[in-house]
């Protein structure tokens, strides 16, 4: 039997508050239209209060399956992820993101810690001033985290002709400024224009459609596009041979199971009952220990040799599937293969940790938000240099010694303070850096915690203001 490998695929969507993420992505999972009144938003949101106000106000992610029927692709649905899985000739996992400014944190957030193959940015096509500050900070956000584009305008059913066009025109006018890189956009009409430009989003092509959810405009032409597109994130491929990353993301208390962390391998691979060190623990410690049971996704998988076309098995390549509610997962077949591979989601169950001494000696150990696994010992770090860049139109001056801001560094969120700063070029100490510059910037976290060499860094006072490297760490 041929292998059958089905590649993972990411997308996160992005946009003003109002523009239809969460109902496009909703009409897309379930392969309905809605009816006006966010039935198809209903069927994805998280929290009752989002349903109410009609607000994004958290990240959450949706499996979309993709079969070639005929001449078009078409959504799979299913009672399950594994009918889902099982049924598809493409994975596509949906993120939804907040687009309300009130909720810009959370938006950075997902945007850091998704490592997406590609970013649909939304636009209202009946709103006459359609790109507002936050489209553009979002479509800047993109640009400088080298995210592909994707202009999706909604609700084409509630836009007039010539609305429709002004709204184009002000889209067009700012992807082709300065700006935003000198994009050059291109709409999509028909199925042709989207097998002309599936493969071309790595330069400055931007792909613009019209759609509505609620009489079906356009979407067949997007399910297309998530079809065709080419993977653009390879992490199965270059990062298999680097030391093991798990970056946790969530904590979940199983009864009849324990402590399960959920999360995201980054780098490498773990084999079955290989040691673990976790951290950082609340009280600033890194532990070690032994994984009772390792859960993928959502569905059973025999995992061979990764990509061995002579096997005779079915090979599953994941992307992240859900981790709203671990359980029930299924466990991975073959416990003599290498589990997990890069680019997966997976769960594992850990031994109860010790309580911990002092002011933590009635609580658990594990933190919340931040924490890494590895299978080689490391340690915590509170200082490191990055090298930032301050774009253009950051209305911010950064003072050395006199400058705090939130840090984004992939799953790890965290205040810290700009202790040195030097010029790149020359070596000199530096007191200001404005909008333009580029400089060595040393800083100092509020808490020890893992920091690495190269991990992207977004910095955000308010609003995001600049983005880097790390290049030291001590």
């Amino acid at each position: 039997m041929t292998p059958r490998l089905i590649l993972p695929f990411f997308f996160q969507s992005l946009g003003n508050v109002d523009s239809g993420k969460s109902t496009l992505i909703g009409s897309l999972v379930s392969a309905t239209l809605d009816d006006g009144r966010g039935m198809a938003r209903s069927k994805i949101i998280k929290h009752k209060h989002e349903l109410n106000t009609g607000r994004t106000s958290s990240i959450s992610t949706h499996l979309l399956g993709l079969v070639r029927n005929q001449e078009q692709y078409q959504a799979v649905t299913g009672s399950s992820y594994q009918d889902i899985v099982l049924n598809s000739d493409r994975l596509v996992t949906l993120m939804d993101l907040a687009g309300h400014e009130k909720y810009l944190k959370t938006t950075v957030s997902g945007l850091s810690r998704g490592m997406c193959d590609y970013a649909l940015v939304l636009v209202n096509a009946g709103q006459s001033s359609a790109v507002t500050n936050m489209t553009l900070n979002h479509l800047q956000l993109c640009m400088h985290l080298n995210i592909p584009v994707i202009v999706v305008f909604t609700k084409s059913d509630r836009s007039s002709k010539h609305v429709f066009q002004d709204t184009k025109q002000e889209v067009v006018r700012k992807l082709k400024g300065k700006e935003l890189g000198e994009k050059k956009p291109f709409m999509l009409k028909n199925l042709n224009d989207v097998k002309l430009v599936h493969n071309k989003l790595g330069s400055n092509l931007v792909p613009m459609l019209l759609t509505s959810c609620l009489n079906g405009d356009g979407l067949d032409l997007l399910r297309e596009l998530l079809a065709l597109l080419p993977q653009r994130r390879l992490h199965a491929k270059k990062q298999r041979d680097k030391p093991f990353e798990y970056l946790v993301e969530d904590i979940y208390q199983v009864p009849g199971v324990g402590t399960v962390l959920s999360g995201f391998v980054a780098h490498g691979e773990w084999k079955r009952g290989d040691p673990l060190y976790l951290g950082p623990l609340k009280d600033d410690s890194v532990t070690r220990l032994v994984p009772k049971s390792v859960h993928v996704a959502q569905t059973l998988v025999d995992m061979d040799t990764l990509g061995d076309e002579s096997s005779d098995r079915i090979i599953f390549q994941w992307s992240k599937i859900k981790r709203i509610a671990p359980f029930p997962l299924s466990i991975a077949t073959n416990p003599e293969k290498t589990v997990p591979t890069p680019n997966e989601p997976v769960c594992f169950a850990i031994p109860k940790l010790p309580r911990g001494h002092g002011r933590h000696r009635k609580k658990s150990l594990l933190a919340e938000k931040g924490m890494v696994a590895k299978t080689e010992p490391w340690t915590l770090a509170k200082t490191f240099e990055a090298n930032i860049y301050l774009p253009l139109g950051a209305s911010v001056t950064v003072h050395c010694g006199k400058f705090d801001a939130c840090l984004h560094l992939l799953n790890n969120k965290q205040s810290a303070k700009v202790i040195a700063m030097r010029d790149v070029r020359f070596g000199t100490d530096l007191d200001v850096i404005r909008q333009g510059n580029v400089a060595r910037v040393t800083f100092e976290f509020a808490k020890k915690s893992y920091v690495r060499q190269g991990m992207r860094v977004i910095v955000r006072s308010g609003h995001v203001v600049g983005y880097g490297n790390v290049v030291a760490v001590y």
